[in-house]
């Protein structure tokens, strides 16, 4: 698999976690480090737009607060399992 076909796979991670929250448990770190990048990333367009589409941009957030807390919660796992 070259860099781009991961490339492709992140963005459809991330439009996964976008289209439902609950995705959020499928891929690695990594994974879901490189999807929440690009979910930023629409952030930051739509934020730019003249016009904001509301409810698409509460959707945007709601997929990146669900990444957080995923990054989150495997942070503090690792942390444990290290201590």
């Amino acid at each position: 698999m070259g860099y781009e076909d991961r490339n492709n796979d992140h963005y459809e991670l991330a439009y996964r976690i976008i289209a439902d929250p609950v995705c959020v448990i499928e891929g690695s770190d990594d994974d879901i480090e490189h999807a929440f990048s690009i979910v930023s990333q629409f952030i930051m367009q739509e934020e730019c737009r003249n016009k904001l589409d509301r409810p698409y941009l509460d959707q945007l957030n709601k997929a990146r607060d669900v990444m957080m807390d995923r990054r989150m919660t495997m942070d503090k796992y690792k942390n444990r399992s290290e201590g």
